[in-house]
This record gives structure tokens, sequence and C-alpha cells, in this order.
């Protein structure tokens, strides 16, 4: 397996990693992202989605606001899709979620 299908294949496994790692800089498999948890990363980009998203409603009501006293009545609502955050916990695999996690990672 070359580098590159590697470095796919971690991004793969663990969607979120870049995201944090990008968010605090930190260089890939140094000492400091070896002794990340996935799972508190999974939840971190969560919560950062979760209320990027509560903002974005916020902002939308307070434009709505703004509409309706301007006398604009109806608006087209849009749904949001939520399957992807459902499939990041599908893809971590809790049984490696240990303090000898990265070790095991780095074996396989």
């Amino acid at each position: 397996m070359t580098s590159r299908e590697q470095l796919l294949e971690w991004n793969h496994r663990f969607p979120c990693d870049r995201y944090i790692r990008k968010k605090y800089n930190i260089p890939l498999f140094s000492p400091q992202h070896l002794d990340m948890n996935q799972l508190d990363i999974t939840m971190e980009y969560l919560e950062d989605r979760m209320f990027d998203e509560f903002q974005e409603q916020a902002n939308s009501q307070i434009q709505r606001d703004k509409e309706y006293q301007k006398g604009i009545l109806l608006h087209v609502v849009e749904e949001k899709d939520t399957t992807d955050s459902d499939e990041l916990f599908d893809n971590l695999d809790l049984s490696k979620l240990n303090t000898n996690q990265n070790k095991e990672i780095e074996e396989e």
C-alpha cells in the first residue's frame, strides 16, 4: 500500500481527525496527534457542527424577523440531512478506544 493510499485509508477510517488537526494546528502522527482519542475527536467535531447549525438558525431567524417587519411572510424551508453525523459513530471501532489505541492502529 502506498503512502498516499495509507493517508486516504486513515482519513476514511477517521473522518473527523483532519478537521481537529487543522483546528489546533497539530501535525499528522505527531506525538500530540497520537495521544488523541478518536471518540473525543468525533464528539468535538459534532459539537462544533451542532453549534454552527444553531448559530445559522439564529441568524436565519433574525433575518426572517427583519423580513417579516418589511411585510415578507412566506419562506421556503430547507430540510437538513443528518445522516452523515450518524455514520461518523457507525465508523468508529470502539474496541480500539483505550490507552493503547494508537499502538494498535500502527500495528495494523
